[in-house]
C-alpha cells in the first residue's frame, strides 16, 4: 500500500509545476479602415501597423452641427504620441501630455455673476415657504430605496 501511495504522490508532484509552453510571435503587419455615416454625422478610423510594433492612425468625428474632431496618433517604442485637431466648444491649443492640441473653436468666456438685493423667499410655519404647496406622490422605482 505504501508503494503504491509513494507513487501517487510522486506522478502528482511532478505534474504540479507543468506549465504549457506558448511561442511568442512576432508582430504582423496590419491595415484596416472604415467610415460610418448616419443623420447626425460620421465617424472614420484608419489604422496600420508595421510589424515592428510601431502603430500609426488617425480617427475623424464630425457632428451634424459642425463640430469636428480629428486625431493623428502614432504609439510605439517611443511611447503614444497625438494630435488633435478640433472646433469643439470649451477646447483651446494646448500640449498635454506630450499631446498637441489644435483648436479653432472661440475662446470660452467666463461666465458673468451678478448679484441681487432681493430678499430671500419668505419662511413660514414649520420651515416651509409660504404660498407652495407639496404634494406626496409614491415612489415606484425599485433603486429609490431609503438607506
Amino acid at each position: 500500500f505504501l508503494v503504491i501511495l509513494a507513487a501517487i504522490l510522486v506522478t502528482v508532484s511532478s505534474q504540479a509545476g507543468y506549465r504549457p509552453q506558448i511561442p511568442e510571435y512576432a508582430p504582423i503587419p496590419y491595415s484596416f479602415n472604415y467610415l460610418a455615416e448616419a443623420d447626425d454625422g460620421t465617424s472614420s478610423h484608419q489604422e496600420s501597423g508595421d510589424g515592428s510594433g510601431t502603430v500609426q492612425g488617425s480617427y475623424t468625428v464630425t457632428h451634424g452641427d459642425g463640430l469636428k474632431r480629428v486625431v493623428e496618433y502614432t504609439a510605439g517604442p517611443d511611447g503614444f504620441k497625438a494630435i488633435v485637431r478640433t472646433n469643439e466648444p470649451g477646447t483651446d491649443n494646448s500640449s498635454p501630455a506630450n499631446v498637441i492640441f489644435e483648436s479653432t473653436a472661440p475662446e470660452a468666456k467666463a461666465p458673468i455673476i451678478t448679484y441681487s438685493n432681493n430678499p430671500a423667499p419668505a419662511i413660514g410655519r414649520g420651515g416651509q415657504r409660504q404660498n407652495v404647496r407639496y404634494v406626496l406622490v409614491p415612489n415606484t422605482d425599485p433603486r429609490a430605496t431609503r438607506q
